[in-house]
């Protein structure tokens, strides 16, 4: 795989990878956009951010209003080079479990889901072959953790 791997070259400092599927007009998630607000804030205050959206769906239009940086949709997560970033960060997507890098967490505890068993369907489709590797915090904890 490193030799067909995309690298991105970030800026210098702490950079934070962010997935992000379109959650936006996900229709299992309540809240969403105010809870993505607050996860995009506490993001930026670490560092600089980058969201990669999802292949298809794209990325939700709120993250277009905050400046944050992109990398190309079309380049499959297990094939993103992910040494620049300090963390890889996502929500609900199959992508965390694709990516290798020492330091990636689920923040779908902070997302509000119109069923509880949805949330944990998730959870547990995350934690399958090599999502046992993914850690799961809220928001708030994040910010602790770079």
């Amino acid at each position: 795989i490193s030799r067909y791997a995309r690298s991105v070259a970030p800026e210098p400092g702490v950079n934070i990878l962010l997935f992000e599927s379109n959650g936006q007009d996900d229709r299992h998630f309540v809240n969403y956009e105010p809870e993505l607000r607050a996860l995009i804030e506490t993001l930026q205050r670490m560092g600089t951010v980058y969201v990669k959206p999802h292949p298809s769906r794209g990325y939700s239009r709120l993250l277009a209003e905050t400046g944050i940086r992109t990398v190309a949709a079309e380049v499959p997560a297990s094939l993103l080079d992910p040494e620049h970033f300090a963390i890889v960060v996502g929500i609900d997507t199959a992508a965390l479990r694709e990516i290798r890098h020492p330091r990636i967490v689920s923040v779908i505890d902070s997302f509000s889901f119109r069923s509880g068993t949805g949330k944990e369907q998730i959870k547990a489709y995350l934690r399958q072959g090599n999502g046992k590797d993914i850690v799961f915090k809220r928001t708030e904890e994040l910010i602790h953790g770079v």
